[in-house]
């Protein structure tokens, strides 16, 4: 879980500050020397540039979106209410309890109502969703 979220957080870093770093480039250094006719055509942009900043613009709000929809389904996910059976094997009596999926680790889980249930040995779990 913590790369899912960290790690596009920080390709989406890199490229900010590459593209900044590139950006800076294209600048002259001393933009006061220049004559009045260059310096209004440093600003000029052609048509290729706006559509390709346009383009990086667009792709990193899609990069960001698709980030934010599988954070957003992986936290909701993980706190499904979900039906846990607990079966003892030898007397094949059943319990059964709500609990989050997160709370579910292991051979224990944490209830809705806060109760901690550890299974022995002898007891096995079965999880089924919520209709």
């Amino acid at each position: 879980m913590f790369w899912k979220f960290w790690l596009p957080m920080l390709l989406l870093g890199g490229m900010y500050i590459l593209g900044k770093r590139h950006a800076r480039r294209g600048t002259p250094q001393e933009p006061f020397s220049l004559t009045p006719e260059r310096r209004a055509m440093l600003h000029f942009r052609p048509i290729h540039q706006n559509a390709l900043r346009t383009t990086s613009i667009t792709l990193a709000v899609i990069v960001v979106t698709v980030i934010g929809w599988f954070v957003y389904r992986d936290w909701s996910e993980a706190h499904q209410v979900v039906e846990v059976r607990v079966v003892h094997v030898q007397t094949m009596k059943s319990s059964v309890y709500q609990a989050q999926r997160n709370k579910i680790q292991g051979r224990s889980f944490v209830t809705l109502d806060g109760r901690r249930i550890t299974l022995a040995d002898v007891e096995r779990m079965e999880i089924e969703e919520l209709p």
